[in-house]
């Protein structure tokens, strides 16, 4: 179900998505409820400033857990004021909340990350503050959850296996 949602949705936003939207809409009702109340799928009214020019910018779907299933990764847009929510509804059913900012939404886009080695923030010399110990480097063996801020940052959110949940890493400032 959820690789047909990618598909659909991306090829544009307006009525020929509205049995996506309904789709993924209904995904999260069954696997993300409680991220419904205070959040919402994006609409086409919300495609302005960075999302006005990359419309698809605000959902992926990968293995992002290695599980042969297709997971999704979306940003949600708070109810009310501004924020948004990153949340990864999984293929093989349950969802998880990686991050809730209070920055406005269409700054931000999510990319679908191959595995490799990255060179991270601290490995470039940014400085990240007293309390940062992200390794120089790290090898991510699956595909990773790139959230990026337009024409600035980016961060990986990468699943790692012994631990059984996803990382967070800085990549750039």
């Amino acid at each position: 179900m959820a690789p047909l949602v990618l598909v659909v949705l991306l090829s544009g936003l307006g009525p020929s998505a509205d049995p996506a939207e309904a789709q993924l809409r209904r995904l999260l009702e069954l696997r993300a409820p409680d991220s419904l109340k205070d959040f919402r799928l994006p609409e086409p009214a919300d495609l302005t400033g960075d999302w006005a020019a990359h419309p698809r910018s605000f959902l992926v779907q990968a293995d992002f857990d290695g599980d042969s299933r297709t997971d999704t990764a979306v940003l949600l847009i708070r109810r009310s004021g501004p924020g948004f929510r990153l949340l990864v509804v999984f293929g093989k059913g349950g969802a998880a909340v990686l991050e809730d900012q209070v920055w406005p939404a269409q700054g931000f886009g999510l990319s679908v990350a191959r595995p490799g080695r990255y060179r991270t923030a601290a490995g470039k010399g940014y400085d990240l503050g007293p309390n940062n110990h992200d390794p120089p480097e790290v090898q991510v063996t699956l595909p990773a959850i790139e959230r990026y801020h337009f024409e600035s940052w980016s961060a990986l959110w990468y699943w790692d296996r012994g631990a059984n949940r996803f990382q967070y890493i800085q990549l750039s400032d």
